[in-house]
């Protein structure tokens, strides 16, 4: 072919190549500006979202980093003389399929809004999301993919193997690693607790067969009672051996008395399933004959909240509330609607029910009428499953919240009520300024505690500012005097020491895969002074802590989250000089 003919070819295509060069570094490096700004703000693609646990999870700086410095080693690499291959190309799609696929993760999230404009603020969030976060991006994203295209079709008219080019290799192995720098590049904090975890006492954790649903240790701490789902277990403190059982109870709630002579227990009898209370003499867990509950209460299923001995040990008060079906087999299905309608053609309605003391005489074995403490209490909202009212050691006062409904917008609860059980007066306290159930989960709880003669209340509970629950507190309310006073508080369970001097808090990390951390965070109630025992276990899917007692000054028991049962035992004797 004619020279002349060819030059100008050659010469046009040079040309082109050079524009479509300056397009992609130009694109590029608008790109690497935007996703930089979105990567070390906390945002970036899809990948970075979901290994960072989304935009608010503690990502590393120098996991941000990273992924902000990809889009710059792609742009250095479309600067070769030589034309960067595929891999350019390659890029682009990718990132704007993540881009893409971003849009409803992050929308996803708004529907779960509680709020009353949910649905028209999910779609404008989707919106904005879409146009002003993933628009641009994608619009940059296109015209590099436009550029590299280009490019790859010139270089193969051309002959050359751009495609092959050896340095994809490496770069490839970068995007790799900064898309996966978010999940594992650990931030300090997370190394500072991986260390914890591997310096931390490992403690022995004993699996009981069934889920501990409620925990009561023996005055002297000698004994552990363990309430299941499967029956009751009581275990050695000191020798750390099971040395007694019943399986005819599903337990609720346990209680030793004052002295040690009873352990009563509350929960469903087997196998009807009706609400029982069982009371075992000891020494040899000698069961007593059975109550006699009033008429018609016998075969009424119950949420117990509380029980306790008073002082003389022949006398046991229980805080309860009637329960209905799906309290325990779900609020869905045909039995649970049955009952529902039955009880509201007998004029009672579901949502609603009374919190009831009863008076149990031990030797008697009678069961006085129920009394009345509070009527018609929101059962999903005051009357939890977990409990929601607490005695006193002495069994002389109880504590349980109350509700403000105002305007039909939501419950508030400001104000805690003090019941005296020896002459049943009432007395009220608003703690203004702070909210007093805490979210566990996706539900709401309880945690308070009193001291023995009930002059004093421990509760966990929100700080409010603005008009919203802001963070928890441990707050100590003075019952004789409505004074209150804000604890340090670092977890989600408390306890009071024997002496009552201290209050423990339970707090916990399970983020090893395997060894999960207790932490009781002691706080002294008179200087505010602050101490911290750790110990670890084998995680085995055992889930996280969620009770514990304080058995003796120098031991603890701290049951798990497991639908198998485990506990473990913490000594600090044992921890002496290690």
């Amino acid at each position: 072919m004619d020279e002349t003919v060819l030059e100008p070819t050659r010469e046009s295509t040079q040309e082109e190549i050079r524009k479509c060069r300056e397009r992609l570094v130009h694109f590029l490096t608008l790109y690497a500006c935007v996703i930089g700004l979105m990567s070390l703000a906390g945002y970036g693609n899809v990948l970075f979202f979901l290994v960072s646990g989304g935009p608010h999870a503690k990502v590393s700086l120098v996991a941000r980093i990273m992924s902000a410095c990809l889009p710059l080693g792609v742009l250095l690499y479309g600067k070769k003389a030589r034309f960067p291959g595929a891999f350019v190309r390659a890029y682009g799609i990718v990132e704007g399929i993540q881009f893409v696929l971003l849009i409803p993760v992050v929308a996803s999230g708004s529907m779960f809004m509680d709020s009353p404009g949910s649905g028209a603020l999910s779609i404008l969030f989707l919106l904005l999301i879409g146009g002003a976060l993933c628009g641009g991006p994608l619009y940059l994203l296109r015209q590099v993919r436009s550029a590299a295209r280009r490019m790859l079709q010139i270089q193969k008219s051309l002959g050359e193997k751009g495609a092959e080019d050896p340095a994809n290799g490496w770069m490839i192995l970068l995007a790799v690693a900064c898309y996966l720098a978010p999940a594992y590049v650990p931030t300090s904090e997370t190394v500072q607790r991986y260390r914890t975890i591997i310096d931390t006492q490992e403690v022995k954790c004993y699996d009981l067969g069934a889920h501990i649903t409620y925990m009561a240790g023996s005055p002297d701490g000698e004994l552990l009672a363990l309430g299941t789902e499967k029956g009751l277990y009581v275990w050695d403190t000191t020798s750390r051996k099971c040395v007694w059982s019943d399986d005819s109870l599903a337990v609720q709630r346990l209680r030793f008395s004052p002295g040690g002579r009873y352990l009563a227990a509350a929960g469903r009898g087997r196998p009807e399933g009706a609400t029982d209370l069982v009371v075992y003499e000891l020494p040899g867990f000698r069961r007593l004959p059975g109550f006699d509950w009033p008429e018609h209460e016998e075969h009424k299923e119950k949420v117990f909240h509380d029980m306790m001995f008073r002082p003389d040990e022949e006398t046991l008060l229980v805080l309860w509330h009637r329960s209905w079906v799906w309290n325990r087999k779900g609020w869905n299905g045909d039995e649970a609607e049955a009952v529902e309608a039955r009880e509201e053609s007998l004029g009672h309605e579901p949502g609603l029910a009374d919190l009831l003391c009863s008076e149990c005489n031990v030797l008697k074995r009678n069961i006085d009428i129920p009394r009345v403490i509070r009527g018609n209490l929101p059962v999903g909202y005051v009357l939890r499953s977990e409990g929601c009212a607490y005695f006193s050691s002495d069994a002389s006062r109880f504590i349980y919240p109350m509700h403000e409904d105002k305007d039909n917008e939501a419950f508030l609860f400001k104000r805690v009520c003090l019941v005296n059980t020896k002459t049943w007066n009432e007395q009220l306290y608003q703690v203004d300024g702070y909210r007093l159930d805490i979210l566990w989960g996706l539900k709401r709880l309880y945690e308070w505690t009193l001291n023995a003669n009930g002059t004093k209340a421990y509760l966990l509970c929100q700080k409010e500012k603005g008009g919203e629950s802001n963070f928890l507190v441990l707050l100590e309310l003075d019952l004789e005097t409505g004074k209150k006073r804000a604890l340090p508080r670092k977890g989600w369970r408390l306890v009071l020491s024997p002496n009552e001097r201290q209050v423990a808090v339970l707090d916990w990390d399970t983020e090893d895969k395997k060894r999960a951390l207790i932490q009781l965070n002691l706080v002294d109630v008179e200087t505010g002074m602050e101490a911290r025992i750790l110990r670890s276990f084998q995680k085995k899917d055992r889930g996280a802590p969620r009770r514990f007692l304080w058995l003796k000054p120098n031991l603890f028991a701290v049951a798990m989250e497991y639908a198998q049962g485990a506990f473990v035992f913490i000594d600090l004797k044992e921890g002496e000089g290690r």
